[in-house]
């Protein structure tokens, strides 16, 4: 590993010489002495479906709920002690916090939110639901603040995701205090020691890229003049208030700066206004939820110190140049695990390198989390009825064409809980009619479905993921489904 050079941005990859670019990895390769402008947005929990976001999202919808029930009902201890351990994550190095981790946020600034929560009429009339709500009617809480409470408090989840991430990529652990982490069944914080990496004497934690946005899906300034100022514009047209004014031909108008006089923004007025017209809030959360979008690594990269463009070329160069044989059989798995998240970062996520399963006995090359949203992994979910909560993925490193143990290991693999799906990966299908006879044996049979893929497979959708072409990949692994079942 490296030492930090001061003034000089580097990156987890760099520091840790993982030999891997932010779109071969899951987590965001943030700069290890500043902070990257991103933030943890609390509602692409809400958003995206898979298992892990969801374990996540109940884990903000818990502490939320009850620290609502705690200020709007006064009991102040209660709600200061939730409070005291929901400030700066500076150990994931997001947003715009300073300083070293494990800090907490302090008495003194606990209370002062406290006070704004306590003051503010949407916690009065008890009718604040979501962590992701704060930015639009409690004063004072922004971006930055909603970023760093919703990674406290899924930091037990962070500490496990990091963990496995480390481990997969031969980053070295440490054992060292983890920070305090939510216990939604005590319903309190509780500390403790974790593995993480360690860069110049502070812990790192790692935050997947799926989580990430520029800014927070629900955003207090897009809300008010975008949805609430268009509202009041029909409004007053509707009604022909003394706002409304002429065009030449006769059409009315309102002014959103003579709405901005009138109806001055503030959090209060918004929550206000979403009381009395819900429809509106409405139509402006579907909006949010429609354009939550999972951020590109070339958008990640852009708000990089440095920089740098996606090269999916070199991806190709490693994959190709890995020997087949048993001798080099995890290398192959490392570099597969790569490609694929370069390649189906928008629909699945936090790939697992030798996930064990019953107790241990057996183990499968690959798992990944399926976010069954769109693509064609959200087609098998929703069109095909396929159950797929997980990916279920073997890598061979072959250098001759598969035979029946290999088919027959991937589905054995399947289960109802951990799905029916699953991709075969190798060097090279000589024989491809062979190779989907075998497949489509087991489909038939009801043991799963098993789409095999070879390293041209993997260079052609890479092909396309140099120019984004994400409907490019899915038609691609379409047409492989379309041959399996026809």
């Amino acid at each position: 590993m490296n030492n930090v050079v001061s003034n000089q941005p580097i990156r987890i990859s760099d520091y840790f010489n993982l030999g891997k670019e932010q779109v071969e990895l899951d987590f965001v390769d943030v700069p290890v002495n500043t902070d990257l402008p991103l933030f943890c947005d609390p509602y692409a929990f809400v958003v995206e479906r898979d298992p892990w976001f969801e374990k996540c999202n109940a884990l903000v919808y818990h502490f939320f709920s009850a620290l609502m029930s705690h200020v709007h009902n006064q009991r102040e201890a209660d709600a200061l002690r939730m409070l005291n351990h929901v400030g700066e994550a500076n150990d994931a190095h997001l947003g715009f916090s300073r300083g070293r981790p494990g800090s907490g946020i302090g008495e003194e600034k606990a209370k002062k939110l406290y006070e704004r929560l306590k003051l503010s009429r949407a916690v009065k009339t008890g009718k604040l639901y979501d962590l992701s709500d704060c930015d639009l009617f409690i004063p004072g809480i922004g971006p930055d603040n909603i970023s760093d409470m919703t990674i406290n408090i899924i930091r037990l989840e962070l500490l496990e995701y990091t963990r496995t991430q480390c481990l997969q990529l031969g980053i070295p652990l440490t054992s060292v205090p983890g920070g305090f982490r939510w216990n939604p069944d005590h319903e309190r914080w509780d500390n403790g020691y974790a593995y993480l990496p360690i860069v110049n004497g502070t812990r790192v934690l790692f935050i997947p890229k799926a989580a990430v946005r520029y800014r927070l899906a629900l955003n207090h300034q897009q809300y008010y003049r975008h949805f609430v100022l268009d509202y009041l514009q029909a409004e007053n047209i509707r009604i022909g208030s003394s706002l409304v004014h002429l065009f030449k031909n006769g059409k009315p108008y309102v002014t959103k700066k003579s709405l901005e006089e009138k109806h001055p923004f503030s959090k209060d007025f918004l929550f206000e206004f979403s009381d009395d017209n819900p429809h509106v809030l409405d139509q402006y959360k579907y909006f949010a939820r429609s354009n939550c979008l999972i951020l590109s690594d070339e958008n990640i990269e852009k708000k990089q110190p440095q920089p740098k463009t996606v090269d999916l070329d070199e991806v190709i160069n490693k994959l190709r140049q890995i020997p087949s044989g048993n001798e080099f059989a995890h290398k192959y798995h490392i570099e597969i695990l790569g490609a694929l998240t370069a390649i189906f970062h928008t629909q699945l996520r936090n790939f697992t390198v030798e996930q064990e399963i019953n107790d241990g006995r057996k183990r499968i090359d690959i798992v990944a989390n399926n976010m069954r949203s769109e693509g064609f992994f959200g087609d098998l979910y929703s069109l095909h009825k396929i159950l797929c909560p997980y990916i279920l993925i073997e890598c061979k490193n072959y250098s001759k064409d598969l035979g029946n143990p290999e088919y027959d290991q991937l589905a054995m693999r399947f289960s109802n809980h951990r799905g029916e799906f699953g991709l075969l990966i190798c060097r090279n299908i000589t024989d491809k009619d062979k190779m989907l006879k075998t497949c489509r044996d087991a489909m038939l049979a009801g043991r799963g479905y098993i789409v095999a893929l070879d390293d041209n497979d993997i260079v052609n959708m890479l092909e396309f993921r140099k120019t984004q072409s994400y409907s490019k990949i899915s038609d691609y692994m379409r047409i492989k489904l379309h041959e399996l079942i026809f």
